[in-house]
């Protein structure tokens, strides 16, 4: 029997590197719930065995070492802000979109544990990285035939996002395992697997570069130069020291050449070169206001925060309103760092900070070869870079906790968790009854809920099947319902403006909608967006008073808001405030006045309601 569990545990543990390369089809946000399903049904299946394990062999029970306290401590923290947040069930569950929150960094510390007992005990840390390697080949392959044009660019334009759907996503994944490339590369004496290892480098660059991610090629380049400072430092070879200093003044005179040439056909005509060389502090405004927009609402939760999942509560509250030409609802800060100072305060990101230093401070005092070192430092040194400018994603994390285990692995003092005092049995049978309740209730419904909604959406069923579907969907009390409500509105928005469509379907929608929306409102009174939604059906239902003061809560929630405050004159128009309608076009006109669409609507309005 223990060996049975043993190869269902190292199959879960060497699984792990092929999530990558899954995309769902038959899933809403295929490229996204697809991966993070099946990545906690591993963890989960894992975490039980590795119970079981343990009941018997204690070379299986859990060590506690100093980084295993830290991602313990950074669990507990951002457990507590998200109960003490502004949207618990959001922070705790997430969304399809994200497929984060809570339960998802539980299932990181679930494969950490995973990674480090498995992985260290049998000496596998090479193997998994070489399995993982594989897996990026096949994702680059996919990557080459989209420069080819053979394969789409799910995103649309020329970034490359492979099995990932984002352009972001794929480049840190490549990042990483350049630097796996490079070790391994360093690490062995065979002519042919170096070879192979170098082409894998290469093939992984590639991928950096077609991404046109600027987060990811910053941290490729610092990443570079601080391996080539560090190898040389732990070398004691001074001349490789000066060539890292000599790196550095190569790329500072690179970029800028390309910077001054970024007006030629050359650079201006490649949509990569173009990327790279627009990188300036006018270039990152967006990114600034953003974070500004992170620290005003930072200042008013310094010390626990909003939850995760909640950035977006803050952009509506302290919108800056010369962002009107950007997305309308941004839900990270494009800053790790950032991220987690809005989710969990001062303690969130200290306690973030402290698990990656912890990383670093482990990997420099370990045994380990100076490759190996100067390798892992300068990887994590590029992680850091390139999160300075992107979110994280479920794939970097599973790679970001594996450099964590190998760290952690490598300390010599801990201490393991006791062993429980049961009778075998019966503890075998409370950990196989509790461990498949939690892979139910964790996945299960909410697998049910997605393929309901994702059916609803699809254009083969007729209005009364949507709606049956839809109640589907919200029937299974899943954490996606407000992404169900939401989709429900946008379902009767499209139908209004579909002219084969009777009069009576497009009500009923609608009407169905207006239902929803309402009971998501009431569970989440400080969203804008949802109130807008709501506002907005009551509107086209004719329903002007109440529609006139949902919209006016939606106004209170994110006063400089254009799209908002559009919204609401509207609606005051409808209701008969003439002069409200008319004060409230014009302060989003004087918002920013460069905002041409908010000038046509004032204007009008002045034609209309000026009489």
């Amino acid at each position: 029997m223990q060996k049975f569990l043993e190869r269902i545990l190292l199959g879960v543990v060497f699984l792990l590197p092929f999530i990558p390369l899954l995309v769902f089809d038959g899933l809403f946000f295929p490229f996204i719930t697809g991966k993070a399903f099946v990545f906690r049904i591993l963890v989960e299946v894992g975490v039980i065995v590795l119970a079981l394990l343990a009941l018997t062999d204690k070379r299986y029970i859990p060590k506690i070492t100093p980084i295993t306290a830290f991602f313990g401590l950074f669990v507990a923290v951002m457990l507590l802000a998200d109960v003490l947040g502004a949207n618990i069930t959001r922070s705790i569950w997430s969304n399809f979109e994200r497929m984060e929150g809570w339960i998802t960094l539980i299932h990181l510390f679930g494969a950490f544990i995973l990674f480090e007992k498995v992985l260290g005990l049998h000496g596998l840390w090479k193997r998994w990285m070489q399995v993982s390697l594989g897996v990026s080949v096949l994702v680059g392959i996919h990557g080459v035939f989209q420069v080819l044009g053979i394969a789409d660019i799910h995103q649309g334009g020329v970034r490359l996002d492979a099995n990932f759907g984002n352009a972001t996503y794929l480049a840190v994944y490549s990042l990483m395992h350049f630097f796996f490339a490079l070790l391994l590369f360093l690490k062995t004496d065979a002519r042919v697997y170096k070879f192979l290892y170098a082409g894998v480098a290469v093939l992984n660059m590639a991928l950096i570069y077609f991404s046109a991610t600027r987060g990811a090629l910053l941290g490729l380049v610092a990443g570079m130069g601080l391996f080539i400072l560090l190898y040389g430092l732990f070398k004691k070879r001074k001349g490789v020291v000066a060539a890292a200093i000599g790196f550095g003044f190569l790329v500072l005179i690179s970029f800028g050449a390309l910077v001054s040439l970024k007006g030629s056909q050359v650079v201006s005509g490649s949509p990569v070169l173009s990327r790279i060389a627009s990188i300036s502090l006018e270039a990152g405004e967006t990114r600034f206001k953003i974070w500004s927009i992170a620290y005003k609402g930072f200042l008013e939760r310094p010390i626990i925060g909003w939850g995760q999942g909640n950035f977006n509560l803050v952009f509506s509250k302290y919108y800056d309103p010369s962002l009107y030409a950007q997305e309308p609802w941004f839900d990270r800060a494009h800053n790790v760092f950032v991220d987690w100072l809005v989710a969990g305060g001062i303690l969130g990101l200290a306690s973030y900070v402290l698990l990656f230093g912890s990383a670093l401070y482990f990997i420099y005092r370990g045994k380990s070869s100076a490759e190996e070192k100067a390798i892992f430092i300068a990887l994590l040194g590029a992680y850091f870079v390139n999160n300075l400018f992107v979110f994280d994603n479920l794939i970097s994390y599973i790679l970001f906790i594996f450099i964590l285990a190998h760290a952690s692995a490598g300390i010599e003092k801990g201490f393991s968790l006791p062993k429980v005092s049961l009778d075998t049995n019966i503890a075998r049978s409370l950990i196989i009854i509790v461990g498949l309740f939690v892979v139910y209730a964790v996945n299960v419904p909410a697998l049910n809920a997605n393929g309901a909604l994702l059916r609803a959406l699809g254009p083969q069923y007729g209005v009364g099947e949507k709606q049956a579907l839809f109640q589907e969907a919200l029937s299974y009390k899943s954490f996606a319902d407000q992404e169900i409500r939401e989709q429900m509105v946008q379902l009767a928005l499209r139908a209004l403006r579909q002219e084969n469509l009777s009069v009576d379907a497009k009500i009923a929608l609608l009407a169905d909608a207006v239902t929803e929306i309402e009971k998501q409102a009431a569970l989440m009174p400080e969203s804008a967006r949802i109130h807008l939604l709501y506002g907005l059906t009551h509107r086209l239902l004719g329903s002007n008073e109440k529609a006139y003061e949902i919209l006016s809560r939606a106004k209170e929630i994110a006063p400089q808001k254009q799209s908002v405050i559009f919204e609401f004159a509207l609606a005051a128009e409808a209701a008969g405030r003439k002069e409200e309608a008319l004060l409230a076009f014009k302060k989003a006109y004087e918002l920013d006045t460069s905002y041409e669409q908010a000038q046509v609507l004032y204007e009008q309005a002045e034609l209309r309601l000026s009489k």
